[in-house]
């Protein structure tokens, strides 16, 4: 494809001068889609007043978008995506540089610089300049990102290369970068860029300059996500269990509302295209409220995804597969379904039947909701809760760290090294072989499976807890096993540090998985590992050959430098088709919901959430108290005084914090109001003088400001 010079464009941005008056500078663009340019970041400061580009062969400007100038900015990358309008219109994205340099290249572009200036009836005439020159492979490294190491061929002056800023690099026709800075003790014969792989393993990046594929029109979308192997019903009825939910009366009283009518339907293998699809559907998976999965056959990339949703959102996830929900069925269930509601949406079933898939489903959506919105810690997938837990003060098997331990290691698990993997007899001796090379390459380190964690907490509790904090977690992809996959999602979204992720090269058939849940051939194996790029290995038994294990050593090599640049944060390549270790977790940052956390809310609500949650609502309703044991007589007096104290904390927070917007805020006033009546029917009839004058307290208040 090579430079298209209908994308090439002058940057025109005006700047606030130290005297007062508006001055400007000029830079160098390229149009990625129909309304974004990417240049430097320091072509446009943030205290720009005014950002232009002009499209080369046009005299038109194309103005910055007055309520989004900026789409994306990275100003340690020192790169910028600018919204314009007018649109060019649709366009292909550029074709970007697939692998890394091994060897010094040609590379070209064209430019504004400064030395191509020209007055033309005493106003200022800006024109392009071809240049090329080399493309030094092994420059550009060191401390700090990576960047492009560029000489010309015709050098100016440093100051003669001003406007050069931004101007894109080709090699080979195929977009590599963006021009940044002139080396100014090279005399202008030398130039540092931008590279092409630094800006796409920025998923924010990414995920802006991408063509919109998946959009959930509302915050009450139904998202369904399909699975590979069969041509599931779920979708329809699916739609029919909404239709029924928003027809149930009580189901929207006690629910939130009626949910969008028609489900947002995704088909697993689309959302691996490519790292564009993929950011668009896990910030789905951020979005909504309600998702249900078809489970059939565990396959790798459903239980990925739901691994991602259960550390992402605490909202209503159902499972649901096409079997017949039996015995055998449900005792060769995953460990991690195992913790969850697994509905059928298979099988014929007449109307009035209660197991029919559209009852069950519209059940389990109106049952979620509710739950959801009544039970601060409502769950219907394992993780949310244990991944958010602190720290652990001491390692995973409750021993104190030895006395070589860096001050590091003591403060957490990063003497630890959590593998995820099959526990099969089939995997045994290769588990033997991974963990003793592990242990060979991290001598001072304990390498663990969650079936090695000796703490006396739930065992789901504790892998949860140890796959977040751990600082090396190991991921063998070998024989695709639901709960490897389930757990490498829970890392992908909780970690800044990825997985060393692990796949025998031979890929060899899954024989002690159970009939019931065997997937066929799977076209999403290649997409997943086109997408997160696990390391291959050779595996090399006691038996190997020596040329076989000096194979699996090199492969072992490579995994743990790769592994090392990651921990150390260091810049790696990452193919345009593939996301880098720690994007999803980066992604996710912007686009999780935050006000679903609990940790937010006012001390009032936390209060009152707290209260409600130990004996309901309305105890009085049902004569009855939800918590265990409470028939105790002693237990029961403590209990009740300690609901009633949190109430009255409880107002006399909202009293004193908003007691200034009383009176000019009605939605202020009408909270207070219903606050007050809650704790007037709480507080105990007792002639207690303290109760007795806050009730008379709470009464006159509510007079006030009604």
């Amino acid at each position: 494809m090579g430079l298209d010079f209908k994308r090439l464009v002058l940057v025109f941005v005006t700047v606030p001068a130290a005297t007062g008056e508006s001055r400007y500078r000029v830079g160098t663009g390229y149009f990625l889609t129909g309304d974004l340019v990417l240049t430097a970041s320091h072509v446009v400061p943030e205290n720009a007043e005014a950002i232009e580009v002009r499209v080369e062969g046009s005299a038109e400007f194309h103005r910055s978008d007055k309520d989004d100038p900026i789409a994306w900015r990275d100003t340690v990358l020192d790169a910028v995506l600018i919204r314009v309008t007018p649109s060019l219109g649709e366009m292909n994205s550029p074709e970007w540089i697939q692998d890394s340099f091994t060897e010094n290249v040609g590379w070209d572009t064209a430019a504004y610089p400064i030395a191509a200036r020209q007055l033309f009836d005493e106003r200022e005439k800006w024109t392009t300049r071809g240049l090329k020159g080399t493309l030094y492979w092994q420059g550009g490294a060191g401390q700090g990102v990576h960047e492009l190491d560029l000489d010309v061929d015709a050098p100016a002056t440093p100051e003669g290369w001003g406007g050069i800023s931004g101007a894109p690099v080709f090699v080979g026709g195929r977009l590599a970068g963006i021009v940044k800075d002139v080396l100014k003790d090279f005399r202008g014969a030398r130039f540092s860029g931008v590279r092409a792989d630094a800006l796409l393993a920025e998923p924010a990046f990414r995920n802006v300059i991408a063509k919109r594929w998946l959009e959930l029109p509302s915050n009450r979308a139904v998202l369904v996500l399909l699975s590979e192997a069969r041509k599931s019903e779920l979708a329809r009825r699916v739609k029919a269990a909404i239709e029924r939910f928003n027809k149930d009366r009580l189901a929207l009283e006690t629910a939130g509302g009626p949910l969008a009518p028609e489900p947002v339907k995704v088909a697993i293998n689309d959302t691996l295209q490519n790292p564009e699809r993929w950011f668009q559907f896990i910030k789905a998976l951020c979005k909504a409220p309600v998702m249900i999965a078809d489970v059939t056959g565990f396959e790798p990339a459903v239980m990925l995804a739901l691994g991602i949703r259960a550390v992402v959102r605490r909202g209503v996830t159902i499972a649901s597969t096409s079997d017949q929900l039996d015995e055998a069925h449900l005792s060769q269930l995953p460990f991690n379904i195992q913790e969850s509601k697994l509905v059928s949406h298979g099988g014929d079933y007449t109307p009035t039947d209660p197991k029919h898939p559209v009852s069950v489903i519209s059940a389990a959506m109106r049952d979620g909701l509710r739950e959801l919105h009544s039970r601060i810690r409502y769950l219907d997938l394992p993780v949310y809760d244990a991944v958010r837990c602190p720290k652990p003060e001491r390692n995973i098997d409750n021993q104190p760290p030895s006395q070589n331990s860096s001050s590091e290691d003591k403060a957490g698990d990063s003497d630890t090294i959590v593998v995820l993997c099959p526990f099969h007899e089939e995997y045994r001796n290769r588990w033997v072989n991974i963990s003793s090379r592990l242990l060979d390459q991290y001598p001072n380190k304990r390498i663990v499976r969650m079936i090695d964690i000796s703490s006396p907490r739930l065992v789901g509790q504790a892998l949860y807890e140890q796959i977040r904090w751990a600082k090396t977690c190991v991921v063998d992809w070998t024989y695709w096993r639901p709960n490897v996959f389930f757990e490498l999602g829970v890392r992908l979204a909780c970690s800044d540090t990825g997985p060393m992720s692990l796949l025998d090269r031979a890929d060899p058939p899954d024989l002690g998985r159970k009939t019931l849940i065997q997937a066929p051939n799977l076209v999403q194996k290649r997409q997943l590992i086109e997408l997160f790029a696990p390391n291959t290995y050779q595996f090399a038994p006691f038996e190997a050959s020596e040329e076989e294990r000096d194979t699996a050593e090199k492969d072992f090599t490579l995994v743990f430098e790769a592994h090392e640049a990651i921990t150390k944060k260091q810049a790696t390549f990452v193919p345009s088709a593939a996301v880098s270790h720690n994007a999803t977790y980066r992604f996710l940052i912007e686009q999780f919901d935050w006000n679903q956390e609990r940790v937010n809310m006012r001390p009032d609500e936390l209060l009152r959430a707290s209260a409600e949650g130990d004996v309901g609502r309305d105890e009085q309703s049902s004569g009855e108290t939800t918590v265990l044991f409470s028939s105790n007589f002693e237990f029961s007096v403590r209990l009740r005084q300690s609901v009633y104290e949190r109430w009255i904390a409880a107002w006399y927070y909202f009293v004193h914090r908003y007691e200034h917007e009383l009176q000019t805020n009605a939605e202020r006033r009408e909270e207070l109001k219903a606050l007050g009546e809650d704790v007037l029917q709480v507080l105990p009839k007792t002639n207690d003088p303290f109760l007795k004058q806050l009730r008379d307290q709470i009464v006159d208040k509510i007079d006030e400001l009604s």
